[in-house]
């Protein structure tokens, strides 16, 4: 049976450990359609991980099973996970890096896995990616039901973060991520910012930067507010990097200031 599997990892693609999960489903379903979402999430970053998939998910048609292997806990006690939610899989360990899906659908179903059946044999302590999650995710996207992997559970790990605060004068978030462009990415929701009520944007150094609606519409070297692609107000410059700029990094304040 054909399905999607997308795969985001902290692996890079030097050392093979990439073509190893995907070895690992192949085996089970070579039918299978293989969607690299991101294999460059810094190491062991779980925040990083929860970021690409909660900004990409939601994009893949239902039935998608999505393996998310940033796990630096990997061979302890932590568990892993496969929750279905929105229509789609997720496959996982149980250390926060499905806190933004969990916190943009609520309602969701998980199991551990327990059930050795599905998993590759024999075991590695360390590369649970391979031997657990990548032969989970192919029976998953085969069409094994989720509730055969092992016992339902409910109280997941999700990551702490600051509380955006706002008043009638300002909204104070922080830098959440910072793309391979430069972009500094709050965790501002755009829905509590209409672009129309935003005066101004500051962060680090960059300070008061009006708002805009893309990158190009400012000449090179300037910086600009913005609604990011994923839905957060974002600071960028046009043709460099707002974050180099600035030396800008992931948990600073960043605040829109409001009309009055």
């Amino acid at each position: 049976m054909a399905g999607i599997i997308t795969l985001i990892t902290d692996f890079g693609t030097v050392d093979g450990y990439v073509g190893a999960l995907k070895g690992a489903i192949v085996a089970v379903n070579p039918q299978v359609n293989l969607v690299d979402i991101t294999h460059d999430i810094p190491a062991q970053d779980i925040a990083g991980g929860a970021f690409a998939l909660g900004n990409c998910w939601h994009v893949f048609p239902e039935g998608t099973v999505h393996v998310v292997v940033v796990d630096p806990g990997v061979g302890t006690d932590r568990r892993p996970l496969v929750v279905s939610a929105g229509g789609q899989f997720f496959v996982a360990p149980d250390n926060g890096v499905l806190t933004h899906v969990l916190r943009q659908v609520r309602a969701f179903d998980a199991y551990q896995i327990a059930d050795e059946r599905y998993w590759r044999h024999p075991l590695s302590n360390t590369f649970h990616g391979r031997d657990i999650f990548c032969p989970v995710a192919a029976h998953l996207v085969s069409g094994l039901p989720p509730w055969r992997v092992g016992p339902a559970i409910e109280d997941l790990v999700e990551l702490a973060w600051p509380t955006v605060v706002q008043n009638a004068k300002k909204i104070e978030g922080h830098v959440q991520h910072i793309d391979r462009f430069g972009n500094i990415i709050s965790d501002i929701p755009a829905n509590r910012c209409p672009v129309s009520k935003a005066k101004y944007a500051s962060v680090g150094d960059l300070d008061q930067v009006t708002f805009g609606l893309t990158y190009g519409e400012t000449a090179p070297g300037t910086p600009i507010a913005l609604v990011g692609s994923h839905g957060y107000i974002e600071i960028g410059i046009s043709s460099a990097s707002a974050a180099q700029r600035t030396c800008t990094r992931v948990g600073m304040p960043f605040v829109v200031y409001l009309e009055t």
